[in-house]
């Protein structure tokens, strides 16, 4: 911007420092400038000089300067404003980031409780032993529920010996028995149909007190009302107490 401010006073000096005697008249006087001139007799002359190519360089000259500074100007303007710009969008993007992030952890541990209270919800699992013998072709009641979960009819359960399935699942049943005599064993039932036999002891000899035990694990996929309980299929004598246990777990 100085050079323009120092062409436009030269300008300026330059076309003040015409006289009133040099002024002239004519289509092309504004294009001319007059100069008083002094020869070695110190006699008055006059030198009109043509300055309209010198006009139009300097207003060409003059353009450019003022376009390249105007240009200057906006290009460090547009260098702030875009400073500016993508730093207010770091930011923004910076804090919408930390917003998200806290709005996932948020959802995330609602969706974590969620899900333990339904796996809470879904938990089944039932341990009992037998408190009294069964009879000859009797429904072992495994009446003694020494650990139960998500299991709520234990009363009828415990009257009737058999389980009652609430939820839908796969189902894990495991039957250990003790058996006081020779030839014993019983049976898994699934709604009045038999689905496993189990020997406790067979021998031809038939010893006149033997103890033996017989376990079965098995997985059912059960259902709503679904029935399962064991059954003494032959005439022998269940120990009870602690040493014949019951347990269902739903796994799945």
């Amino acid at each position: 911007m100085k050079s323009i401010i120092v062409l436009f006073l030269t300008f300026v000096v330059f076309d003040l420092s015409r006289t009133e005697e040099s002024k002239c008249s004519g289509p092309n006087c504004e294009q001319i400038i007059s100069m008083p001139l002094l020869d070695n007799m110190e006699a008055t002359l006059k030198a009109d000089l043509d300055v309209r190519k010198l006009n139009k360089f300097l207003q060409s000259f003059i353009r450019q300067l003022v376009k390249k500074e105007v240009e200057d100007v906006m290009r460090e303007d547009m260098k702030k404003i875009i400073n500016e710009s993508v730093s207010n969008v770091e930011s923004l993007f910076e804090d919408r980031t930390n917003e998200m992030k806290l709005g996932l952890d948020s959802k995330f541990d609602e969706l974590m409780k969620k899900k333990e209270m339904q796996d809470e919800e879904n938990k089944v699992a039932l341990t009992a032993h037998i408190t009294s013998e069964p009879g000859s072709q009797g429904i072992m009641k495994f009446d003694n529920v020494i650990f139960s979960v998500g299991y709520n009819n234990l009363s009828a359960y415990k009257s009737t010996g058999k389980f009652i399935c609430e939820r839908s699942g796969l189902y894990l049943i495991s039957a250990s028995i003790v058996a006081e005599a020779n030839n014993g064993y019983y049976s898994v039932y699934l709604n009045n149909n038999v689905i496993t036999y189990k020997y406790i002891s067979y021998n031809n000899n038939n010893p006149s007190s033997t103890r033996n035990t017989g376990t079965i694990v098995l997985a059912l996929q059960l259902h709503p009302n679904d029935s399962v309980w064991v059954k003494n299929t032959g005439s022998t004598r269940i120990s009870i107490g602690n040493w014949s246990t019951l347990t269902i777990v739903k796994v799945k």
